[in-house]
């Protein structure tokens, strides 16, 4: 008689996504989907940047401004916690913790920004001073696991996230984090047409030192990051194919639930209850027992 395996880890990913969401206080929507729960959940942890080690990378313009010196030591804070894989969010905009806020910088051009003040300036909501028109931002993107260091702003610079001279700096430095739109003509856009742009969430390649490009790979309609859509369909499909392989193998997953030869369970019930970068942890809910299935991505 066959080994009967009850599973949906789908299913099961979708509520730790609500559990999540619920635990940082999203407010969720009738119409929501678990591709939207998800896409909050990705969007939120870009923004608020991945605690993990980082190698920094400083621009030539950001080695030759005057604020480098002048905001040394809340600097070296942030280089020192971007390299330990400590935490950034007391340096982080009030608004980025938000799970439904949606920083237009962010999604389009890829550019994170961190207020330049030291963590002994931290108030009771755990965010370091951030003084109107006294303010100075650090201007950086995050690509894999290395911090490109772009430039430090003021808070109160006119038009300051809707001005190309950001993307200039960054393709100066790093042409390699643009993608290099081949066949299309860009625009050279002024910071108005910039927000006017971003405000009905369009997809619109730029004239840059010379060059075409789109610096991220866009936006829906809605406003989600295109590549979203991508994430969450692998991670469909890998589940899918990990529940497939239990089935299979559903003994080697669990070699301490009852064997076959014996007197068995009609149906086995295994749920997933983590997803970490490497695996996925599995629960035989008879026996309780835990069970790592390694993930495809973790192999390549």
């Amino acid at each position: 008689m066959p080994t009967l395996v009850a599973m949906d880890f789908v299913a099961d990913a979708d509520a730790q996504a609500v559990q999540i969401l619920s635990s940082i206080g999203y407010k969720p929507k009738s119409r929501d989907t678990p591709l939207d729960r998800f896409a909050a959940l990705y969007t939120r942890t870009e923004r608020t940047i991945p605690p993990v080690p980082y190698e920094v990378r400083l621009s030539t313009e950001i080695k030759q401004n005057p604020k480098y010196k002048t905001h040394a030591k809340a600097f070296g804070e942030i280089v020192s916690r971007l390299r330990n894989g400590e935490s950034v969010r007391p340096y982080l905009s009030t608004l980025a913790v938000r799970p439904a806020f949606q920083d237009t910088l962010l999604l389009t051009w890829g550019i994170h920004h961190l207020h330049l003040n030291t963590i002994d300036t931290l108030d009771k909501r755990g965010f370091v001073a951030r003084k109107r028109g006294a303010s100075e931002l650090l201007l950086l993107r995050i690509k894999g696991q290395t911090a490109y260091l772009i430039d430090i702003v003021s808070h109160e610079e006119a038009d300051l996230f809707d001005n190309p001279r950001l993307l200039e700096v960054v393709d100066r430095n790093w042409p390699e984090l643009h993608h290099h739109a081949k066949g299309i003509t860009g625009e050279v856009f002024t910071p108005q047409k910039v927000k006017a742009l971003r405000s009905n969430h369009a997809n619109f390649a730029m004239h840059v030192n010379g060059r075409t490009i789109m610096p991220t790979g866009g936006v829906t309609a809605s406003g989600v990051p295109i590549e979203v859509y991508g994430w969450y369909w692998a991670l469909h499909a890998e589940l899918r194919n990990v529940e497939a392989d239990v089935r299979r193998r559903y003994y080697e997953f669990f070699p301490h639930s009852v064997s076959p030869a014996q007197n068995w369970r009609a149906i086995n019930v295994v749920r997933l209850v983590g997803i970490e970068d490497a695996y996925f942890v599995l629960q035989d809910q008879a026996t309780l027992r835990l069970s790592h299935a390694v993930r495809v991505a973790a192999q390549k």
